[in-house]
This record gives C-alpha cells, structure tokens and sequence, in this order.
C-alpha cells in the first residue's frame, strides 16, 4: 500500500474514540446508524453517507437520481452520524461534490482496509463489487 493517505484506519479509530468521548462530556449521544459507501459505475465516484433507516431504502434513492448503475460496496453497521462526519473530513482532496469523491487508490487502500480490520459482525459487503475496484487500484491480484 502507498502512503498518499493522511491516516491509515487505526489512526482513524483513535480520532474517533476522542471525538466520541469529546461528545459524551458534552452529554450528546448521537443516534447509531450505518455508514455506507456506494459506487457510481463508470464515473469513478464513490458516495460516503449516513442513514438510520434501512439501506436498501436508501440505495434505491440513490440509484433513482443517478444516471448511471449505483453499486453496493460496504455498510458499518452501528455507525454515528459524527463518524461519517471524520471519513468526509479525511476525504476532503478528493471530493467533487456534497458526499461523492474521486474513486482514488488511497480510498480503494482505506476500504480495503477497513474491510479487513471490522468485525464482521458489524459489517455487510459486497465482496465482488469491492474486488473489482480492488483489482483495479492493483491492491489485490
């Protein structure tokens, strides 16, 4: 993996941890949802977002206001609203607009990692749409 990414995903953990116990000292407990990561297929774009709702919901929002196919990646279950807040913040050089960013090899490296790192538990993927974009990022053979 190259080191064009500012933080790898234990880095990221630790800031969330602090942000977290920074909220709880200001009595806030966000609501937990799930953060999910979808693919605009063929424009090299990748949608970060949040929903408390169900995501096949959401997904269909999504697609219906999408000229193009939107493809599944990965949802964090049991997510907060701030966490998703760090990943766009993490992102920022590579956003194009609201929470869509450049399909980049350092953010193909982070979900790859951070596939591997989550327990599984908290975790639902779809291992081939993840493959393809691992593949060709050149993170897996």
């Amino acid at each position: 993996m190259t080191n064009e990414f500012p933080r790898d995903v234990e880095q990221f953990n630790k800031d969330l941890q602090a942000l977290s116990t920074w909220r709880k000292g200001k009595h806030r407990h966000p609501e937990r949802g799930m953060i999910y990561f979808v693919e605009a297929v063929g424009l090299d774009r990748i949608k970060i977002g949040y929903t408390t709702g169900m995501f096949q919901a959401r997904l269909a929002v999504i697609q219906t206001g999408s000229p193009v196919e939107i493809r599944p990646l990965m949802v964090m279950k049991d997510r907060s609203k701030l966490e998703e807040a760090v990943l766009h913040r993490e992102f920022v050089q590579w956003r194009t607009h609201g929470e869509w960013y450049k399909l980049t090899k350092p953010i193909a490296e982070w979900l790859f990692a951070a596939w591997k790192d989550t327990d599984l538990d908290h975790v639902v993927s779809w291992r081939n749409n993840l493959e393809a974009i691992w593949r060709h990022h050149q993170i897996i053979s």
